[in-house]
Parts: structure tokens; C-alpha cells; sequence
């Protein structure tokens, strides 16, 4: 079994609490994803899944991360997040037979694992309480969808980057010794989930910079803890 997947191991917090993770589904019905799934590799850049599609497959990120996007009318790219090791997406497409609705890309060295349809079905009628685990994931996933469209919904620039960073940050952030989040993003991403240029958002960031509120870093966002009262 791959290490990443390995019931003893200890996915971050926020994984198991706030998205549709192997964690919510029992431990049989795990064992026999792993068992039916083909493994694939993916580099950086590589489309796994096109807006569109029809996906015949659950997939789970086994290694790496993977960017979730769609293209606005004028053809940019706005991005919806990340999905990180030991998620699953796909399930809408497989159970209720829907094309696929975003663009799911390699951000770095990615490995998946696709488990067919026909398998996915067969072990929903042999571990019936995987089904309670589906309905777990999918209620994060909407759940997720409706952060979306609130942090992207304030008029002004300032406002939706603060509300995008606090997204990413409940989602994807990491504490580091200091107690302050790591945002492992660069603006250009901040950027694409705002819907602004690159330029822009710099200047946004560098006024909460100024502020106290964070500090920028090479390809990292670092939210600041706040200081203790005296």
C-alpha cells in the first residue's frame, strides 16, 4: 500500500475535517480502492481531467497536489483551489453520469489512483456504510462551493483577497512552530482565485504586508499570528 495512503498514517487536520477525503469512507472499502485502482503519473502541467469530460472513474490524489480551475469567457483561468493527497473527486461524474465541470491539472509531480466506475458501484453494494462516507464528501464539497462564491462576491479588490486568503487558508493553510499559516501559493495563484491581475493583488498584498497582517515569501503566503495583548 502506498505510504501516503496508509490507514496508520496522519493526514493534516484540515484534510480529514474539511474535504472528501479516504478518511470518511470504512477501511474495507479503502483496502478495495486500493485494490482496484490503476496507478497513474502526471508532471506539472498536465491536464488530468478537462472541463468537460466524461470520467469513467473515481480518482484519488495518491502524491502531490493537483489545481482545480475553470476558464472565464475571456479565457483566463479562474481557480477554484487544490485538491491534496488522499482526496477524491469525480464522484458526481461517476454516480450521477455529468461531464465533468472544471479543469484538473498537475501542479507539480502528481500521482493518481482511478478506480472505474463498475469497481466503484461493486463496492458500494459490498461496504454499504460507503455510502454514508460518499455523502460526506460530497456535503464538504458543496460546502466548499459555497465558500467559493461568497469569498468571490465582494465589490471591492481588498476585500476579496482578504476573503480569498481566509479560504485558502481554512482549507489549504499549515501552522508552522510560530503558530503562523503557511500558504504554500504563489500571488499568481491568489491572483487567478481573485480574479484580478497579478499586479494588482501585489499591491493589495503589500498594503497587508505593511499592515502586520502577513508577509510574503518566494511562491508563500505566511498569514501573521496576532500579537498577544500586553
Amino acid at each position: 500500500m502506498p505510504a501516503s495512503l496508509n490507514a496508520e498514517s496522519s493526514p493534516p487536520l484540515s484534510m480529514v475535517a474539511d474535504g472528501p477525503v479516504l478518511s470518511t469512507l470504512p477501511a474495507e472499502a479503502v483496502e478495495l480502492l486500493l485494490q482496484r485502482g490503476k496507478r497513474k503519473e502526471w508532471q506539472r502541467g498536465q491536464a488530468i481531467v478537462t472541463h468537460g469530460d466524461t470520467v469513467r472513474a473515481v480518482i484519488v490524489v495518491v502524491e502531490g497536489r493537483v489545481r482545480v480551475s475553470i476558464l472565464t469567457s475571456d479565457g483566463d483561468e479562474n481557480l477554484l483551489g487544490w485538491l491534496r493527497e488522499q482526496e477524491l473527486f469525480g464522484l458526481p461524474n461517476v454516480l450521477a453520469d455529468m461531464p465533468f465541470s472544471a479543469n484538473v491539472v498537475a501542479d507539480g509531480p502528481v500521482a493518481t489512483l482511478h478506480v472505474a466506475r463498475e469497481d466503484f458501484l461493486e463496492i458500494l453494494h459490498k461496504v454499504p456504510a460507503t455510502a454514508i462516507g460518499v455523502a460526506i464528501a460530497l456535503s464538504h464539497r458543496m460546502g466548499t462551493l459555497f465558500e467559493i462564491i461568497n469569498a468571490s462576491g465582494y465589490r471591492t479588490l481588498a476585500a476579496r483577497v482578504r476573503a480569498q486568503l481566509d479560504r485558502i487558508a481554512t482549507q489549504f493553510g499549515q501552522k508552522d512552530d510560530g503558530g503562523q499559516v503557511v500558504l504554500d501559493i504563489a500571488q499568481d495563484d491568489l491572483a487567478a482565485a481573485v480574479g484580478a491581475s497579478r499586479q494588482r493583488v501585489h499591491i493589495e498584498l503589500r498594503k497587508l504586508e505593511d499592515a502586520g497582517v502577513l508577509k510574503l515569501a518566494y511562491r508563500k503566503i505566511i498569514l501573521l499570528a496576532p500579537s498577544s495583548p500586553s
